[in-house]
């Protein structure tokens, strides 16, 4: 709820930004915020690796017994449903 209601305001804030061809962009006072290396770009990157790091560990806990201190498998197939 609070991501989608987060990814929505930052396209609403960015739309201004993103509706611009690629070389107007440049010169608009949201260029350091919403370029891929920005802080919003770059944050979201992150997100995404932490996302897809959680994702292949599920794989790895169904498939070594060792893992089992880290929780039940069911709930790791949900978080891994969620994400």
């Amino acid at each position: 709820m609070i991501s989608g209601f987060a990814l929505l305001t930052v396209n609403l804030i960015g739309s201004s930004y993103y509706l611009l061809q690629m070389g107007e962009r440049v010169r608009h006072p949201l260029h350091p915020w919403f370029k891929s290396s920005g802080y919003i770009g770059q944050t979201a990157g992150i997100l995404a690796f932490a996302m897809f790091l959680v994702l292949y560990m599920y794989p790895f806990r169904r498939r070594f017994r060792v893992l089992t201190f880290t929780g039940p498998l069911n709930r790791w197939l949900d978080v891994h449903i969620v994400l």
